[in-house]
């Protein structure tokens, strides 16, 4: 159930950055100062405001939000962590899940590195990797996207429309949006959801820095763990339907 409760970054999910390269001008005379060819993906990493050479994923470079979860027979908590304006995310989730006088209590990491999801079972000290099947729908989202429209193309990659209402959260205002099959959120202009409701469920945002990217070791924590490959999500849909 939990796995329903998207974030704004499930939608921002880590592209290959724009590589860079340098090419010494072969007209200049000794002595002048190398001319540095600038590259197509720079160009447009200028015009975005994103000087690093990359490609924005998220309008913030960095924050960190901490969650409380709800649902009919769940609870818990979720801190998130982002930097490099989205291309690196974790989330560390703590939820118990109740029925019928059965509980159980989960501990997970998750950390999102380009098109990777890396899925850490804290509990049982296991570790999965799956390619992230949003990545292209997300990539092609975001084309051509100057960094103030990237709100909006989130919103529209996973299908949200704007209320025109606003509410304040954890000190913060933010813009409320509806889907039809992903209920509603609530939006600040960071780029940062700060409420979420999904079939019954529903996660909340107690505390947003958007002046941190948290721990750094937590977004290489699954290199401690030996790796075991996840279903492609994207190749078993592809194959539904065919004999």
């Amino acid at each position: 159930m939990k796995s329903l409760i998207f974030t704004a970054s499930a939608i921002s999910l880590a592209l290959v950055g724009c590589s860079r390269s340098e090419n010494l001008d072969p007209a200049r005379q000794d002595g002048d100062k190398p001319t540095v060819a600038v590259t197509k993906s720079e160009k447009k990493a200028k015009r975005s405001g994103n000087r690093d050479g990359g490609i924005r994923l998220h309008p913030t470079r960095q924050y960190c939000v901490d969650y409380e979860m709800k649902g009919q027979a769940m609870s818990g908590q979720t801190r998130e962590c982002s930097k490099n304006y989205g291309r690196n995310r974790f989330e560390i989730t703590n939820t118990a899940m109740s029925f019928g006088g059965f509980k159980q209590e989960q501990h997970t990491q998750t950390i999102y590195v380009d098109d990777k999801i890396y899925t850490i079972d804290l509990d049982a000290g296991t570790a999965s990797v799956r390619t992230n099947p949003m990545y292209d729908r997300i990539k092609k989202a975001l084309n051509d996207r100057s960094a103030k429209d990237l709100n909006a193309a989130f919103m529209e990659g996973m299908g949200y429309s704007a209320t025109g209402n606003a509410k304040t959260i954890a000190g913060y205002e933010c813009e409320v949006y509806r889907s039809s099959q992903l209920g509603t959120l609530c939006l600040h202009k960071s780029g940062v959801i700060l409420e979420q409701d999904v079939m019954g469920m529903s996660k909340v945002a107690t505390k947003l820095d958007l002046n941190t990217s948290g721990e750094s070791a937590n977004y290489t924590a699954y290199k401690k763990y030996p790796l075991t490959e996840a279903p492609d999500v994207n190749s078993i849909l592809n194959k539904v339907g065919k004999p």
